[in-house]
């Protein structure tokens, strides 16, 4: 296989991987989130008997969980799985953004690889 079939294939497969799934989360109360994975989201989760406020990215939706990355106090990024059970509500903030579709080029297409 050459190089540039194997730059296109990395490439393609990278572009597949970011893309967005569109999502229907059913909260308990019955109200259904449309969204995206990847999208911004704030949602509220009862922890310890409390609601907890958060946002960050929906990364993930497996079952009955759902993960999302978010910012903590000191500044770094950790995963924080929710469960479906424990969601009080859901709103997107800003919708996932699709990474723009490139074409390998070559500059000079006779030079040796």
């Amino acid at each position: 296989m050459s190089f540039l079939s194997r730059v296109v294939i990395a490439l393609t497969s990278t572009v597949f991987a970011l893309t967005a799934n569109a999502a229907d989360v059913k909260l308990p109360s019955g109200v259904v989130w449309h969204g995206d994975t990847g999208a911004v989201v704030l949602f509220v989760v009862k922890e310890s008997g409390k609601n907890q406020t958060y946002t960050g990215t929906l990364s993930k939706i497996d079952g009955k969980m759902l993960f999302f990355s978010i910012e903590t106090p000191t500044g770094t990024a950790t995963r924080k799985p929710v469960f479906l059970t424990d969601l009080v509500s859901m709103k997107t903030v800003s919708a996932a953004v699709e990474p723009a579709a490139t074409t390998p080029t070559l500059t000079d297409a006779g030079a040796a690889i």
